[in-house]
């Protein structure tokens, strides 16, 4: 998977001090509006106290780890608190955090969103989060070098948040079962809400390092669309995009191929959309894979023309123009492979084939929280809708 290293100029602010901390100096100017004095930002930043009630409103045990300077919006100053909560009465060894987003200006500072929760085990260190540009903030999380118990699950975990408006841009997980048999027993995989994509890549002592691309499995709420209307209605934005490109699947040979691939699942259906500069119907085909425990790996494809090899397949087919197919599929599993064989690609003059995942593995799939995103009709295409967040509800969970 692709790592995206920090630019050195970035200065990184990490919460780790305690409630006698002092106040941070410096943060992304979101407007450009600089302080003039030493004098002017004491003024312009809250005191620690008031910061504290801010985030932990009231709440008794509650004490404030650590704030962060993130700039101005709007004329508005905004900082990034950071609270440690009372262990909870279930007996979880295991300190409550709490990352908040609180804002001053005209009126007194308040809470604005609550970016992150989650709970910390003994021996892990607590959350850092880092301004990787004005607006942008990232919060992470790892357990490597913890004295954590052994079959604890080893993991890292960052999240980036746009903070004008708040929303999660980001997510990273790595993680293992040390326990686990298997050469497999981890994985480390990414989704990106601004691309409405991800990649996984299972990892362990001897696994093969398959990557996969990890297809959304959303709610659509256009009944129209599931009915009929996705004969007509192009799988834009809202669907994993395979075409061979960096990120975006896989092609054999390799290059940039002249057909594309299409998929998003959505309630018990997988839908599929096949585009090619020219189409063979009886050669060019889809190829679909699926594992299952009992019955292990089983495969079945349909032709351009409609044709499938597996009585129990049910595909409806779409012809909307002469280069393009688009299918129905009556599955929505957790995971799938979809492979198109280009019986001809007319750029290498030899067949190609494009697909989601290397190797044997499989895509995992990505379910999408309707609270957080659907996918509506919107110019003729499945785009993506983000809902906006209730600003006392977490955007996300960092252990």
């Amino acid at each position: 998977m692709t790592r995206h290293a920090l630019p050195t100029a970035l200065a990184v602010l990490a919460l780790v001090c305690s409630a006698g901390c002092s106040r941070p100096s410096g943060g992304g100017l979101l407007d450009g509006k600089p302080s003039d004095t030493d004098a002017d930002e004491e003024a312009l930043f809250p005191p620690l106290p008031v910061i504290g009630r801010a985030a932990c409103s009231d709440r008794a045990g509650c004490v404030l780890e650590g704030t962060l300077d993130a700039g101005w919006d709007r004329g508005r100053r905004l900082i990034v608190a950071s609270i440690a909560l009372p262990p909870r009465p279930n007996g979880a060894s295991c300190v409550p955090r709490e990352q908040w987003l609180l804002s001053a200006g005209a009126r007194p500072l308040r809470p604005v969103q609550l970016l992150a929760t989650g709970c910390t085990s003994e021996g892990m260190a607590r959350p850092t989060l880092t301004m990787l540009s004005a607006g942008t903030l990232r919060c992470a999380s790892s357990s490597e070098g913890s004295s954590i118990p052994e079959g604890f699950v080893w993991v890292a975990h960052t999240v980036d948040f746009s903070l004008t408006p708040p929303g999660v841009l980001r997510h990273e997980v790595k993680g293992w079962f040390p326990d686990r048999p298997g050469d497999c027993n981890g994985h480390d995989g990414y989704w990106d809400w601004r691309e409405f994509r991800g990649e996984d890549r299972p990892i362990g002592p001897r696994c093969p390092g398959e990557a996969s691309v990890s297809f959304p499995k959303v709610h659509v709420e256009d009944e129209a669309f599931l009915r009929d209307g996705w004969k007509t209605t192009r799988l834009g934005g809202c669907a994993m995009l395979i075409d061979g490109t960096p990120h975006h699947g896989f092609g054999v040979p390799a290059g940039s191929a002249t057909a594309s691939l299409r998929a998003v699942a959505t309630q018990g259906d997988l839908f599929v959309e096949i585009t090619d500069d020219s189409i063979e119907p009886s050669r060019d085909s889809l190829e679909l894979g699926w594992s299952d425990d009992k019955t292990g790996d089983y495969e079945a494809h349909v032709w351009m023309d409609g044709r499938t090899d597996a009585k129990w397949l049910k595909a409806a087919m779409a012809s909307p123009t002469p280069t393009m197919r688009r299918f129905r599929i009556a599955r929505d599993d957790s995971e799938v492979r979809l492979t198109y064989e280009d019986a001809d690609d007319r750029r290498v003059r030899a067949p190609r084939r494009l697909t989601s995942a290397e190797g044997r593995s499989f895509n995992e799939a990505q379910w999408i929280d309707p609270t957080e995103a659907m996918c509506v009709v919107r110019d003729g295409a499945l785009e993506v809708e983000r809902k906006t967040q209730n600003g006392m509800t977490p955007l996300a969970v960092v252990p």
